[in-house]
């Protein structure tokens, strides 16, 4: 069985493995077999410590050998092309400049069009390579030494140069110290300019090579599809910029639109899994197309049996919480933000400057209403990424964000007094509706024993009286919670002020930690409205009872109880109710080593948190659910 090796996908965007016994070849060994076996140059150095192992791998590994194979095409090409094409053509420049470029002699902008003209004529490639070769002969020993400590002249050197091949295109055009010996009425022969030479010789070749290979793994076939059809607001791994679409993939017919390198990359994986189904490298990779598809639930699967073996790979991480995006955009299960809020923290924790965790944490915050979080995560991200497309999505959406945030900051803060509440409500609807759930926890702590006092001779208070009313009829239009409304319908029996009085003492009592008390307090307040015939009333005081005791502690009796007041509430219409108990269940189940109840109690809370539109309340059951993932 083949050893654990690193991810295919590094977490800065490279693609390589790391050597153990049986891992996939390295670079230098490539290039090592294709030295030896086609004569594709010198060999690399270092060479193979033991060629053996080498050979014997390549042979029974068929994705190295692909990679061999594709090399070698490669080479074969360029040499009929060599051969085909020795014609010199109007467009090619005088023979002597190949000489003055090998040199090192040339201007920075000579260079870059000499190089752009060598590269695709074989007339001209040839005399480059000649003049090359002619300033290369006869290095004493310790020329070739300093040579082969040239930066350039190492594999992944070589693979930075060739990314920037314009950089070596400056050093070229830098003046260079050349050391000059006599030569027989020959001239002087340039020995240190082989140096540079090399460098720009090495760097053509290393480009060629690795854009003509690396642009066509299924890494890069990926990113490629990502960016020529993007359908996620999250990014992935390595992918270029791409305009965001309204179009989702997954659903019938949608496969028309599929990017040629997207079916191209799933065809290799899925033949790649077809003989290794455990190898994590395609794992992976399969996550990863299948996100390009919004297939979730698959790529869920194989991002989380990429992690047995790869606990720690940052990209699968990414990977893995875009898949709960997506579910949670697909079905309305707002827990999956939070968990891939989680999930990027993770990968944040390890890599601070992660720049596509940073970005996608900050869309996930947003999902979640978590604008503070997701303020501060832009305001990271365009300190790592000021410039490009990326960095203008990003600031167009932390400009969002920060309107928000200015727009909510700019309210003043509710009066918790009931002619507060009458007021914002006359002057500012929309705010008042946005405080809903701050005024009904007011309505039951103070409103309530106001308007219906239990103490003789006390009157009732008129402003509270016309808040309570004013709030039903918010709760009915803004979130259809018949509660308020219901329990106002029951006022008339003596036994509905000591029951609101009751209630509202047990609210008080477990908010300030005093279970005990808000235990008995609710167990009165559940009494009194059934004498008063307050059906709402009870449901209530029950929860609240429900509430003290997983609070203190005791879960057995809390499951019972919140298990029995379910159907109780079913199809009530009260949603906010509904949510809470839902939400204590789990609490209770989650204290009695029940996940399976727990998880099913928070799923059913986050069902019915949406369409409530309590966006207070949502947001604890989402914490609640990220916290136990």
């Amino acid at each position: 069985m083949r050893e654990k090796s690193q991810p295919l996908v590094g977490s800065e965007g490279r693609i390589g493995l790391g050597r153990t016994s049986d891992a996939h070849l390295t670079q230098n060994e490539i290039d090592w077999l294709l030295a030896w076996k086609v004569g594709a140059g010198a060999m690399p150095w270092p060479a193979p410590e033991d060629p053996e192992p080498v050979q014997t791998h390549v042979t029974a590994c068929t994705h190295c050998k692909e990679r061999l194979q594709q090399h070698e095409s490669f080479i074969r090409r360029l040499r009929a092309l060599e051969q085909n094409e020795r014609v010199r053509t109007p467009q090619c420049p005088p023979d002597e400049v190949w000489t003055q470029l090998a040199a090192g002699l040339s201007t920075r902008e000579v260079s870059n069009g000499l190089l752009a003209h060598a590269t695709q004529c074989g007339y001209c490639g040839a005399l480059l390579r000649q003049a090359t070769e002619d300033l290369a002969g006869d290095l004493k020993p310790e020329e070739q030494e300093i040579l082969a400590t040239i930066a350039s002249s190492q594999p992944e050197a070589r693979k930075r140069l060739a990314a920037k091949l314009s950089e070596a295109s400056r050093v070229a055009g830098r003046p260079i110290p050349i050391a000059v010996r006599p030569a027989p009425r020959a001239g002087m022969r340039f020995r240190w300019a082989y140096a540079s030479a090399a460098v720009i010789v090495l760097g053509v070749l290393a480009w060629m090579f690795f854009v003509w290979q690396h642009a066509n793994t299924p890494p890069q076939l990926l990113a490629s599809a990502y960016s020529e059809r993007r359908t996620l607001e999250p990014r992935i791994p390595m992918a270029r910029f791409g305009p965001k679409r309204l179009e989702r993939g997954g659903p019938v017919g949608s496969r028309m639109n599929t990017p040629p390198a997207l079916s191209e990359a799933e065809a290799r994986i899925s033949r790649q899994l077809s003989t290794n189904p455990d190898d994590p490298e395609w794992l992976a990779l399969k996550a990863r197309a299948d996100l390009l598809d919004w297939n979730y639930e698959s790529a869920m699967r194989s991002a989380n049996r990429t992690l047995e073996q790869w606990p720690d790979s940052l990209p699968v991480l990414i990977d893995l919480a875009t898949a709960h995006f997506e579910r949670a955009e697909t079905e309305q299960r707002p827990i999956d933000y939070g968990t891939a809020v989680e999930l990027l923290g993770r990968v944040l924790a390890k890599s601070p400057d992660n720049a596509v965790a940073l970005f996608n944490r900050a869309i996930n915050f947003e999902k979640l209403s978590a604008y503070h979080e997701a303020l501060a995560d832009w305001e990271h991200y365009l300190k790592l990424d000021p410039k490009g497309d990326w960095a203008e999505e990003a600031r167009s959406r932390r400009d969002a964000v920060s309107k928000l945030l200015r727009e909510h900051e700019g309210r003043s803060q509710p009066r918790a007094d009931a002619s507060g509440f009458l007021d914002l409500t006359l002057q500012s609807p929309e705010i008042a509706a946005t405080q809903v759930e701050f005024y009904l926890n007011e309505a039951v702590t103070k409103w309530l024993p106001d308007a219906f006092p239990a103490a003789p001779g006390v009157h009732p208070g008129a402003k509270a009286g016309a808040s309570l009313v004013t709030l039903s009829k918010v709760l009915l239009s803004g979130h259809d919670d018949h509660w308020l409304q219901d329990i106002l319908a029951g006022t008339q029996s003596p036994a509905f002020a000591n029951a609101t009085a009751s209630l509202a003492r047990a609210v008080s009592a477990d908010a300030e930690g005093d279970f005990g008390k808000g235990r008995e307090e609710a167990a009165k307040a559940e009494h009194g409205f059934e004498r008063a015939g307050s059906a709402a009333g009870v449901l209530r005081a029950k929860l609240e009872w429900i509430y003290a005791l997983d609070r203190s502690g005791q879960g057995e009796q809390c499951l019972d109880a919140a298990e029995a007041l379910l159907p109780q509430l079913a199809r009530r219409g009260y949603p906010w109710l509904s949510v809470q108990l839902n939400l204590e269940l789990a609490g209770c189940a989650g204290s009695v080593g029940q996940p399976g109840m727990q998880h099913r109690a928070l799923e059913k809370a986050l069902l019915l948190a949406r369409p409530a539109r309590y966006r207070v309340l949502q947001l604890r059951v989402l914490a609640y659910a990220a916290e136990i993932e």
